[in-house]
This record gives structure tokens, sequence and C-alpha cells, in this order.
């Protein structure tokens, strides 16, 4: 019998930027982090962990290329940034992969904390700044 995660649910409205596609990802996003904390307060199995990790990279590199991706299409003095932001996230998740193939619990918290704070803020305060421009240029984006 295969082990699942009930995680709490995080995501709060106010982190919407108003653009479906987006919000809906980062809600997705919130739910996989949401699992990892779940899984650091009980005990789980070793592979059932390193399967959300894995799953928080994928899904990271995949919403983080969707961003991107529209970012580039709009030519956005934000898309250096953006980049740069998620180059960081990204080599985070593989410093967790690695803390916890050590079993280093003191990092794996550390970096779960790290995480969440980086999301929270990433969504709260630099996505937003790109908003305005796609919804100027994409209103079909925007709900």
């Amino acid at each position: 019998m295969k082990t699942t995660i009930d995680p709490k649910k995080s995501w709060n409205d106010r982190y919407a930027l108003g653009i479906p596609l987006l919000d809906k990802q980062h809600q997705q996003f919130s739910k996989i982090l949401d699992k990892l904390s779940l899984i650091r307060e009980t005990s789980y199995p070793d592979d059932l962990v390193e399967e959300v990790i894995a799953e928080l990279k994928a899904y990271s590199i995949y919403h983080f290329k969707s961003e991107e991706r529209i970012l580039s299409e709009l030519s956005s003095d934000n898309l250096e940034n953006q980049v740069k932001q998620h180059q960081v996230f990204i080599k985070k998740i593989e410093e967790f992969e690695n803390a916890f193939r050590y079993k280093n619990m003191v990092l794996v918290n550390q970096m779960l904390l790290f995480l969440r704070k980086w999301f929270v803020h990433h969504i709260s305060a630099e996505d937003p700044k790109y908003v305005e421009s796609i919804v100027s240029a994409r209103p079909d984006l925007r709900f």
C-alpha cells in the first residue's frame, strides 16, 4: 500500500496575482511545500520524502519556465531578475536533496524554512512587479 500525504493548506488568496495560469501553479507549488512541512513534522519513509523533493524540483523547473516564457515573450525588464532568483531556488532545492541524503535534519529544517520564506516573498513581492506588464500586453491572461 502506497503512503500518501494529506498536507495542511497554507495557500492564501492574498498571494494571487490575478493571472489564473500563474495563480494555479503557485497553489500547486504551495501544496508541495506543505507536503514537505508535514513530512518534517512526522515520520514518513525515506523514499516518499525523496519523491516529494523530486516533485518540488520538477514542478519548480516547470513553473519557472512558464513564468520566464511569458516574461520573455513580453521582453520584460524583470526577466533577468526572475531567472536569477529561480536559479537560486533550484540550487537550494539541490542542497535540500543532499542534506536529506546525509540525514542532516537540522539542515533539512533550515532548508525547508528557507524554501517557504523564499516562495512567499517571491510571489508576494517579486512576481507582482511584472503583473501590470503582462496584463497590459496579454489581457487574455487576466481573469
